[in-house]
């Protein structure tokens, strides 16, 4: 899901890179079309769906089983992961089709700590690096 911001034009290209943390070919396209898409999450909320007993279960069963013991300093980051997953799940809540609960919940929870680990520079994001991590973090074959 996309979503357009418009800016004003009267900021030159250096200004848009500074601003929106852009790269600069990108920011003389926006310049050129005069907004920026950015890529959102896609949310929707449904408190009837979401059910805090099953969704805290799921968290903390993928922190304990594939974060704990894999990255030394997990310790110290489980208040944020479990807080990540759950507030990711609770967002999600609306867009859960029927099936397996738990399951979706593991899903939507290992998503949302690896992200949090890779958008604040806690493990690396460059090319490859999300295979070793997958390998050894998050192991294979765990929901089949």
């Amino acid at each position: 899901m996309r979503e357009k911001v418009f800016f004003d034009l009267s900021l030159s290209r250096k200004q848009l890179m500074k601003k929106f943390n852009l790269p600069q070919t990108t920011a003389q396209n926006a310049k050129k079309r005069g907004y920026i898409s950015i890529r959102t999450k896609p949310t929707k909320v449904d408190e009837n769906k979401f059910n805090l007993d099953l969704a805290t279960q799921a968290v903390e069963y993928i922190f304990f089983s594939k974060f704990r013991h894999r990255l030394e300093y997990s310790m110290t980051l489980k208040n944020d992961l479990i807080q990540e997953g759950l507030l990711r799940i609770f967002e999600t809540s609306g867009l859960r089709q029927e099936g397996n609960e738990f399951n979706y919940y593991c899903k939507i929870a290992t998503n949302a700590m690896f992200s949090y680990l890779t958008k604040n520079h806690i493990i690396g994001t460059w090319r490859g690096r999300e295979e070793s991590f997958e390998e050894n973090v998050l192991g294979y074959g765990i929901y089949a």
